[in-house]
C-alpha cells in the first residue's frame, strides 16, 4: 500500500486524509510516493507569504530517509526538511526536549546532594537556565536514614539501667528527709541566707529528680521487651518522689519572698499542704505501696 505524507509537517498520512492529524494542515493534493495522484483537492497549492502559492505537483513527500530539501511555509515560518534529518523538525523539537528535560533533572538532583552533604544554604539569588532571577532556596539536609537508627538497648541493658534508676530513689529519699528537716528547723529562720541555702537543696534535689524522669521517658525498649511494666513502675515512682519534694519547693519559694518569715507562718504551712490529703501529701502513700514491689527482677 502507497504512503502519504503531510506537504506541511512530514507526517504521515492516512489513506484519504484531507487534514494532517500531526499539525492540523489541509491536504491540498494527496500525491503517493511514486508521484502519482490518487485524490485531487479543488483547493490548489498552500498559500505561503505574499499571497504566492506552491502548486500542489511540488509538495509531494518522499520517504523519510530520501526528504527532498524543499522549504515548506509553515505558520508563517519556512521549515526545511534534508536528506540529513530523516526526522521532521518538530518531532526533533520533541525528542531534544525531552533529552535536555532529562539532563537538566539529573543535574539539578546532583547538585541538590552535594549542597545537601555539605549542609550549604543555596545563594540568596541568582540566574536560572534560562536567565530568569531565582529567590533563595535553603538546601535541605536528607533525613537519617531508617538503617542507621541506634537500635533499642537489649533488656539486658534495660535491666542494668532500671536497677541504677531505682538504686537512686534510695539516696533521693534520704536527700528528701534532709530537706524535711532544714523545712521544719528553718522555714522561719530570721538569716535569709540560711533559708536561701536550704531553699537551693530542696530545688537541686527536685532538678535531680526531674532529670532522671526525663531519662526514663525516653527510654526506648524493643518491641518484645520482657521490662516494659518494670520500666513503667519506675516512672511512676519518681512522679511520686517529685510530687512529695515539689510542694517543700513551692513552701521554700514562698519563706525566701519575705524578710521576716516569723510573720507569715501560717502562709508558709498552708503552701506547704495545699494538696494534702487527710493530713497527708498522698504521694507518700503511693509510693511506699510501690516502692517494693518495683524493684526490677531480672528475667
Amino acid at each position: 500500500m502507497a504512503k502519504y505524507y503531510c506537504s506541511w509537517c512530514g507526517a504521515e498520512l492516512e489513506p484519504g486524509a484531507h487534514y494532517c492529524n500531526e499539525c492540523g494542515a489541509r491536504a491540498p493534493e494527496i500525491i503517493t510516493v511514486d508521484g502519482s495522484r490518487d485524490a485531487i483537492d479543488r483547493m490548489r497549492g498552500i498559500d505561503i507569504v505574499g499571497g504566492e502559492s506552491i502548486p500542489a505537483s511540488d509538495t509531494q513527500r518522499m520517504d523519510k530517509g530520501a526528504i527532498s530539501d524543499r522549504v515548506v511555509v509553515s505558520g508563517g515560518r519556512a521549515t526545511r526538511y534534508s536528506s540529513e534529518s530523516g526526522i521532521p523538525k518538530s518531532k526533533k523539537h520533541i525528542v531534544i526536549g525531552v533529552a535536555a528535560a532529562a539532563c537538566l533533572v539529573a543535574a539539578l538532583v546532583g547538585f541538590y546532594f552535594i549542597w545537601a552533604d555539605k549542609n550549604v544554604d543555596l545563594p540568596a539569588s541568582g540566574n536560572s537556565l534560562d536567565g530568569t532571577e531565582t529567590t533563595q532556596v535553603e538546601a535541605i539536609t536528607p533525613t537519617e536514614n531508617i538503617a542507621d537508627a541506634p537500635a533499642a538497648p537489649s533488656d539486658s541493658e534495660v535491666y542494668t539501667q532500671l536497677v541504677s534508676y531505682y538504686e537512686n530513689l534510695g539516696i533521693y529519699k534520704n536527700r528528701l528527709f534532709t530537706c524535711l528537716d532544714e523545712f521544719n528547723n528553718g522555714f522561719v529562720d530570721p538569716s535569709q541566707a540560711v533559708r536561701e541555702g536550704y531553699y537551693a537543696n530542696a530545688l537541686s534535689l527536685l532538678e535531680d529528680l526531674q532529670n532522671d524522669l526525663d531519662n526514663l521517658n525516653a527510654m526506648e525498649l524493643a518491641d518484645d521487651s520482657v521490662y516494659v511494666e518494670d520500666l513503667e513502675n519506675q516512672k511512676l515512682l519518681y512522679e511520686y518522689m517529685i510530687g512529695r519534694i515539689q510542694p517543700l519547693v513551692d513552701a521554700w519559694a514562698l519563706s525566701v519572698s519575705y524578710d521576716d518569715p516569723t510573720t507569715h507562718s501560717e502562709e508558709i504551712l498552708a503552701e506547704l499542704s495545699k494538696d494534702y490529703v487527710n493530713g497527708e501529701n498522698p504521694n507518700i502513700a503511693l509510693y511506699d505501696n510501690l516502692y517494693w514491689q518495683a524493684k526490677p527482677k531480672q528475667k
